[in-house]
């Protein structure tokens, strides 16, 4: 059995926050938060982490786009600067509904909205991304994307989020069109949820084509 520790996810959960990669489970002692990804096909694999008390919050649903050139938008679009922090991290803790975090009722809402919140928010700290470009207007930040370098040398759509308020202009199409056309962007990645057709049917708009599919499960133990 293979159980990652995840600190930064523990520390916000309130329990030891683990990654399931591979082998049999065995959960661990006292309080725990396993999660781990199956993919679509292996539904005996589903079926028998189910089994052992794990439960589906989520198919993942993987794209990618080759390295190439989008359309620029007129759109202003701009990349991010650390007075934008507060800002980022308020919008990350509103815009969120499709996530596994916020599917989980064992998690709850609020702890969701601080997972979100605290992973935007570790772009300023340096701890997680390489790029970040964000949208505003007169009632402040109301767009950002979260980009990471992926070890082929492509990039990682790592979070992507706009405000109710701002949906429907063309946001998030101008920022990926913004990160596509950097000049050291290669290809794209980004994941999303099954549910959230509005995400599917922008990415495929852009050229994104499906590469995988997987189950998200999640594992809770709140008894020592």
């Amino acid at each position: 059995m293979a159980l990652t520790p995840d600190p930064w996810l523990s520390g916000i959960l309130g329990k030891p926050a683990y990654h399931l990669t591979d082998g049999e489970f065995v959960a661990p002692g006292g309080k725990a938060f396993v999660d781990t990804k199956v993919p679509e096909a292996d539904h005996a694999g589903v079926q028998r982490l189910q089994n052992l008390g794990f439960a589906v919050m989520d198919i993942n649903v993987q794209f990618t786009r080759p390295a190439g050139p989008l359309h620029p938008s007129q759109v202003p679009v701009r990349a991010a600067v650390a007075g934008d922090e507060a800002g980022v991290r308020a919008l990350a803790a509103d815009a969120f509904v499709f996530d596994r975090f916020h599917r989980d009722p064992a998690i709850g809402r609020v702890a969701a909205c601080r997972v979100k919140a605290e992973w935007a928010g570790n772009y300023f700290a340096g701890k997680r991304g390489d790029r970040m470009i964000v949208a505003d207007d007169e009632a402040g930040i109301c767009g950002f994307l979260q980009l990471l370098r992926a070890r082929d040398g492509g990039t990682i759509i790592d979070l992507v989020a706009v405000a109710g308020r701002s949906r429907g202009q063309g946001i998030a199409r101008a920022m990926i069109a913004q990160a596509a056309n950097a000049a050291d962007t290669g290809s794209m990645m980004v994941g999303t949820q099954i549910a959230n057709q509005p995400s599917i049917a922008l990415y495929q708009s852009l050229g994104f084509a499906r590469a995988s599919t997987s189950h998200v499960l999640h594992f809770h133990k709140d008894t020592t």
